[in-house]
């Protein structure tokens, strides 16, 4: 499961990053010697981000493959040396009281014109209701 994640940069750019329910161990924690900011251990390659939008279709696909691949540094909640995972990923929260620090994640980059077509292929009224989040258990 990946889940998407977009932010407006200073230089005007849509940068879209992915986390990788795979990649999270548990209770491991990520490398403490690597120096700040450091790379987020759960992030989605960007190259296989392009490949996971190419697989949802076609139009998805192409406007990745347009999209530079580029490291974002950005501050996020961090629990200990990790990163804290997003609450919409099948992973148990750590334990103890978040601090934002500062963390790079590799990113797609899509300038206005890009990041609107990018968006409105995305977001599909019908697709967001019925695949975004799993069916409670019966």
């Amino acid at each position: 499961m990946f889940v998407l994640h977009a932010l407006w940069r200073a230089d005007g750019q849509l940068a879209l990053w992915a986390e990788d329910a795979r990649a999270h161990p548990g209770t491991a924690e990520p490398h403490p010697d690597r120096p700040a900011p450091r790379a987020h251990p759960y992030a989605c390659p960007a190259g296989e981000l392009a490949a996971v939008l190419g697989g949802i279709g076609p139009g998805l696909g192409w406007l990745a493959g347009q999209a530079p691949e580029r490291w974002s540094t950005l501050l996020l909640p961090t629990v200990g040396t990790a990163p804290a995972p997003s609450p919409d990923l099948p992973v148990t929260p750590p334990r103890g009281g978040a601090v934002l620090a500062p963390w790079r994640v590799p990113a797609l980059l899509f300038d206005p014109a890009a990041a609107a077509q990018l968006l409105g292929e995305v977001f599909d009224p019908v697709w967001a209701v019925t695949s975004a989040r799993p069916a409670p258990p019966a």
